[in-house]
């Protein structure tokens, strides 16, 4: 048991060193769940090629999230 504890902390104090991730929180996930439910609804029955209900919903998320970036902007013709 004392060995299953070590090996937890191990683990924890490396997922906090050098190069860890922040901590992100969504305030707006329930509105992102839904988003994420709708497009893969859409792929499920269909009516939807996966890989594109897949960016549309990631296209849709960033919208609601605060601090989201701007969407790319569409390419000039010359």
């Amino acid at each position: 048991m004392k060995a299953d504890v070590a090996g937890l902390n191990v683990a924890y104090k490396q997922l906090q060193g050098p190069g860890a991730l922040r901590t992100l929180r969504v305030s707006e996930i329930e509105r992102v769940r839904i988003i994420a439910e709708e497009e893969l609804e859409a792929a499920w029955a269909g009516k939807t090629p996966a890989k594109q209900a897949l960016d549309v919903a990631v296209q849709r998320g960033n919208l609601v999230m605060p601090g989201a970036p701007a969407p790319a902007a569409a390419p000039r013709k010359k």
